[in-house]
């Protein structure tokens, strides 16, 4: 009686005789379950620099006054506040782009992980 784990027919030649393809498709899922920590790694750069931005927006902002009352006398108040505006009006499109990359980040991260739910749950 010969007992044996596959079946007793000759196997079909494969097309990768020198075992690369295998070795290609572990790789790549090898490389593929790594993308998660560095998709977090990139979500926190971004963040950081969101908060940065943010943060810095907010001490130029912070002694700014909404409504002011000048007259000829007061005039280096008038240029102090106009030069706080143009510093916040500089700063701010890098504000904006920085929210919406954290977003789409944020969106990614998200949808990976509905995407692997999915995946499991199906």
């Amino acid at each position: 009686m010969i007992l044996s784990n596959g079946p007793s027919y000759p196997r079909a030649q494969t097309l990768d005789p020198l075992g690369i393809w295998s070795r290609l498709k572990s790789r790549t899922l090898r490389c593929f379950m790594s993308a998660v920590p560095v998709l977090w790694i990139v979500w926190a750069g971004v963040a950081a620099i969101m908060l940065i931005l943010l943060g810095y927006r907010g001490t130029l902002t912070r002694y700014e006054e909404d409504q002011i009352f000048l007259d000829d006398c007061e005039d280096h108040q008038k240029k102090e506040q106009t030069a706080l505006l143009a510093k916040v009006e500089k700063i701010q499109p890098y504000v904006r782009a920085s929210i919406a990359a954290t977003c789409v980040v944020s969106a990614c991260v998200i949808g990976y992980y509905v995407w692997d739910a999915i995946r499991h749950l199906s």
